[in-house]
């Protein structure tokens, strides 16, 4: 079994239009969808349970205390929502991770889709190569047109991406923010892994899909610091 596991807040639409109709479609049938909620206050739940799917759970996070560093009363604006970017997922993902029962894990956004062999594919290449760890491309659509990203850092896909063994073991670092490099939880948690000798393989094949939220037109950190007053209001800061 594959245990695919969502980190969301307050997303239900979007939810409802990206990962959960991808999830649901693939090819690949024997898997779990854990969705973690990380305290929503929308109607998430009851667009997950709209499903009746029992491979799908969802979750709810009760409390954010303790995230912020003591140093976060006196950052900017953009100093906030960068700390947002870089470790915003970060509980949510670990609680899920903890919730995982089955043999290899994915991840995937609640605003990211995938194409419906997706999972069958990696978990053929992984099991082909005898791979821990196994990644893809993927198409990223920016205002600019569509790109085909390649093998990014360590050798690894983006994070929607990823089918790795549970076996890893491994949960996200609450601290990554304080490195040097490579402080985002994402590339923290793909270096350990490298790092941890497991056998890593690229699928040079686009398997899954990034389109900007509504509203916005860019994605990742470009869409956090291009409107930081936004994100901070959105997440409640």
């Amino acid at each position: 079994m594959i245990s695919v596991y969502c980190p969301t807040y307050n997303r239900a639409e979007i939810l409802k239009d990206r990962a959960l109709p991808s999830v649901l479609a693939q090819t690949y049938k024997n898997f779990e969808f854990i969705i973690m909620g990380d305290c929503c206050t929308d109607n998430t739940e009851d667009i997950v349970n709209s499903y009746h799917d029992p491979r799908v759970r969802y979750y709810n996070l009760e409390s954010r205390e303790g995230r912020k560093p003591p140093e976060y009363a006196d950052w900017t604006a953009e100093e906030k929502a960068m700390y947002w970017w870089l470790m915003g997922p970060t509980w949510a993902a670990n609680a899920a991770l903890d919730l995982c029962r089955g043999e290899w894990i994915a991840r995937i956004d609640d605003d990211d889709m995938w194409f419906p062999s997706h999972l069958e594919d990696l978990l053929l290449f992984a099991e082909n190569g005898d791979y821990d760890f196994v990644s893809s491309a993927y198409e990223r659509v920016e205002k600019s047109g569509i790109t085909v990203i390649e093998q990014g850092d360590f050798g690894a896909g983006g994070t929607q991406t990823w089918l790795y063994k549970a076996e890893i073991g491994l949960r996200y670092n609450p601290d990554s923010w304080r490195k040097e490099w490579n402080k985002n939880n994402d590339i923290d948690f793909v270096q350990r892994i490298y790092e941890g000798g497991w056998k890593m393989g690229y699928l040079p094949e686009v398997t899954a899909l990034i389109v900007p939220r509504p509203g916005d037109t860019e994605i990742g950190s470009k869409a956090y610091l291009s409107d930081s007053g936004k994100i901070l209001d959105w997440i409640g800061e």
